[in-house]
């Protein structure tokens, strides 16, 4: 049976109108939540995204595990 849950988001914005440049800041690397949460078996991951007009976004890594 899962045990543990954990999540990370990260963020990312896109400056259409003055640069046209990508910015996305945080990491949501699957080790690295397991490892800092202390779930020793990753079972399976997912995520999820929101996005407002494609110009601001917040992804979500979620890890099961024991």
């Amino acid at each position: 049976a899962i045990t543990k849950v954990s999540h990370k988001q990260t963020y990312w914005v896109w400056d259409y109108i003055l640069t046209g440049i990508n910015i996305a800041w945080d990491s949501a690397k699957v080790d690295e939540i397991a490892r800092s949460k202390g779930i020793e078996r990753v079972s399976y991951a997912d995520y999820g995204i929101r996005s407002i007009l494609g110009l601001y976004a917040v992804y979500t890594v979620n890890i099961y595990g024991n």
